[in-house]
Parts: C-alpha cells; structure tokens; sequence
C-alpha cells in the first residue's frame, strides 16, 4: 500500500516537473532560458524578487522545472512514507521557483539537514519534508553571496569569504530546521497546515537580525516586479489544472465518488492521501488550482507576475492534508472585505496577492468555527501579512505561513473561550453554552 502511494504521488509531483519544463521550452529559446537561470542563481533572492523579470519567462519556469525535480528526487530517493505533509513540502518550495528560491540557494539548506541526520544518528527518511522547507530560507543564502556588505564585519570581500558566510549560514539553518520544526503545533494548535512556518520564520528573524540589525545596516528592499504576463499564467494553469483533474478522474473509475465528503472535511488534523485516496487528491490539486486563477482573474488580472504564478503553486501545497476549496473561500471573502474596509490595504497588490495562498492554511478555521469565523481570520491575516516581513526582512521565503501563525495564536483562543467546535460543516459558529 505504501508503495502504490508513493508512486502515486510521486507522479502528481513528476506531472509538475514536466509541466513546468515544457512551459519553459514554449515560452523561450534554450539559450534564453539558461542565460535567464544564470541570471536568477546569481543575484540575490529575498521576497519578492520577480522571476518572470529578473530572468524571463522561460528561465522562470525552467528554474522552477529544476526545483520541483529536487524536491521530487528528495521524496523519491529519502525512502520515507509518502503523505499530505509530503505534498505540503513539495509545492511549497517549487512554487518560489518562480520568486525567491533557485536551485544554489537551496542546496546548503539539505545539506544541514543531512549533517542533522548524520549527527543525531536519525534517518533522513524521517527528516525528508524538514530538508525540503529549510530551502525556506534560501535567500539569506543569495544575499550574503551577492550582496551583503561583509566588510561591515570586519571581513575581506573577497569570494571564500562569501561562499563561507553563505553556505554556512544555510547550513546551519538546515540543521536547525528539524529541531524546531516538531513544536509547531505548539504555536498554532493544528489550526495551520503550513508547519514549517513558524521554524523557518522564527530562524530567519533569529539570523537577519544578527546579520543586520546588530551590525546598524538597513535591511535591504526587493519589492520590484515586473509587468504582467496573464496568457502565459492562465494558459499554464488551466492545462494542469485540467490533465491533473482528468488523471484524479480516470484513476477513480471514471468518477467524482466521495469527492463531496472531502469538500465537507474540515480541514483539521486531516490526511486527504488516506481518508480519500490519490485519486481525490490529483482531483482536489485541479479544482484548487482553478479556484485561485479564477479569483486572481477576477481580483488582479493585471497582476500575473512571477510572484502570483507562483503563488498558486504554493497554494497547492494543502490540497493533501486538509485544504479544499469550501473552506477555501471564507479566506478569500476575508480579503475582499478587509480591502473593502481598508484604503490602505487592496485586494489586487502584489503581496495581497501573494499572501493570500499562504492564508489557504486556515482552512480548518473555517471547517471547525464556521465560515463566518473564517472570513475573520483571512481578514487578519490580509490585514497583518505585509507587516509581518519587517521581522524577518524577506529572507524566509514562507512570510504568509509566519503570518498564519500570528493570527491562530490570536484567534484560536478566542474561538475556543466563545465557540464550539462544529461538528457538521457550516456557515455560523456555534455559541458554547455557559452556566
């Protein structure tokens, strides 16, 4: 059963890698590509460098080709059980293929899990998922190889210098990373799906805090992206949503059957892998992906940056283990309405855009408290997950997962002092009863 599981599931991830592969050789010639790549490995990386511009189009989804094939190769190779979580590791990283993680910046991150593994006598199949998020902190790589002022600590800018900084830093976040990781749930109780948030965000502001504001510098600011590119996203997404679906489709007897019990999950502590089976989950994938480029056509059509598509690959990330598209929307309505609400905030910018598919990792507040509830908490997570980046800077790539955290943290207390847990999906919360 294991087996048949994890081919399963390794091929939704190869049918990625293939996708963005032939995007790539659609939207530019090889020489383009690989001079654009070039491009991209060598300049830094923090939030929210745009791909589509920094490199073009092609070497964009080239970059993000060779990020998702990694991370497949860690699932494939570790040997570990595949699940949800795996899923979660996997689209997470390969959607910053497309705005702030390549295939250098990564690599000292797997390598410090590694070392975890070795040093801990673990097996790394264990820490497979940890080694794949450590690349969460990719840019802090890219920035001290080219870019940071390494004079201002006293050391010759010359290039071993920088390669040391670099690679060790990201070294010892990846050997970090499976420390901190297992206290997740600690911090959010389970109402997050992104569990390597916390621990990449709590490292990153940990280490561009030292890197930066105890040596008196500015962190620097890569906010710039470039024009939109709607055909290509739309075109990309509607061909994959659709061959995911239709796979999803084919391998459940030419049927949809159960596909409305997992649309009336709650998205808590669930594995869709197990309780629905693979066939759902391709389903699930497709109809998520669908989902996310209709609201960005609707909300920002002129904003298909390298940053949105990658977005909605990140999003992705939870259709495994718990996210669908029910619970789905009462985060979007949350967005709408705080912009609504809010001059300051607008629904079609960049990082509202890009936020929100992090804010898919409060589905289970809305399966558990109702849609209303859900509503609120994406209206929080709109209204904070810009500012969240000041503690960190940019340099842990999942900023909108950090910001779940935030919010849960916030929410869940209350919700659980005022309501009770639903017990049927719904729109209303449901008042405890108290004397």
């Amino acid at each position: 059963m294991a087996s048949r599981k994890n081919k399963g599931l390794l091929g939704l991830m190869l049918i990625y890698v293939a996708a963005f592969l032939i995007a790539s050789l659609m939207t530019g010639s090889i020489g383009e590509s690989f001079e654009g790549l070039g491009r991209i490995i060598t300049s830094p990386s923090q939030l929210t460098k745009d791909y589509f511009k920094l490199g073009g189009v092609s070497a964009a989804y080239l970059n993000t080709a060779i990020i998702a094939f990694m991370n497949f190769a860690v699932h494939a190779l570790s040997g570990s059980s595949l699940n949800g979580l795996s899923l979660i590791a996997f689209f997470l990283i390969t959607g910053f293929g497309f705005f702030g993680i390549n295939p250098m910046n990564m690599v000292p991150g797997f390598l410090g899990t590694l070392l975890f593994s070795k040093v801990t006598k673990t097996k790394f199949a264990s820490v497979a998922n940890v080694s794949i998020l450590s690349a969460a902190l990719g840019p802090i790589v890219s920035e001290m190889l080219f870019r940071y002022p390494v004079d201002t600590l006293g050391l010759p800018d010359v290039w071993p210098v920088r390669i040391v900084l670099g690679v060790g830093l990201g070294v010892l976040a990846g050997f970090l990373m499976p420390i901190l990781y297992p206290n997740r749930p600690n911090l959010h109780k389970n109402y997050s799906l992104y569990n390597g948030s916390p621990a990449a965000g709590l490292i990153s502001v940990a280490l561009t805090s030292i890197i930066f504001r105890c040596n008196g510098l500015e962190m620097p600011n890569n906010t710039d992206v470039g024009g939109s590119h709607r055909l290509v996203v739309c075109t990309f997404a509607v061909c994959v949503a659709l061959v995911v679906i239709l796979v999803g489709f084919m391998a459940n007897d030419r049927r949809f059957r159960r596909f409305g019990d997992l649309l009336r999950s709650s998205s808590y502590c669930c594995d869709h892998v197990e309780e629905f089976g693979i066939p759902l989950v391709f389903v699930n994938n497709g109809v998520f992906l669908l989902g996310f480029l209709i609201y960005y056509n609707l909300v920002g059509p002129d904003m298909m940056t390298g940053p949105t598509m990658g977005a909605m690959i990140c999003a992705l990330a939870c259709t495994g283990c718990g996210g669908h598209i029910v619970n789905m929307i009462p985060t979007m309505l949350g967005y709408l309405a705080a912009s609504a609400l809010s001059p300051a905030l607008t629904a079609s910018s960049q990082p509202l855009l890009a936020g929100l598919s992090f804010a898919a990792a409060l589905c289970p507040v809305s399966g558990r408290y109702g849609a209303l509830l859900g509503v609120v908490a994406g209206m929080l997570h709109a209204a904070i997950v810009q500012n969240v980046m000041a503690f960190h800077g940019g340099f842990s790539v999942l900023n909108g997962g950090f910001t779940v955290m935030f919010v849960t943290m916030m929410l869940i207390p209350i919700y659980q002092y005022f309501f009770e847990v639903r017990q049927t999906p719904g729109i209303l919360p449901v008042l405890k009863k108290r004397g």
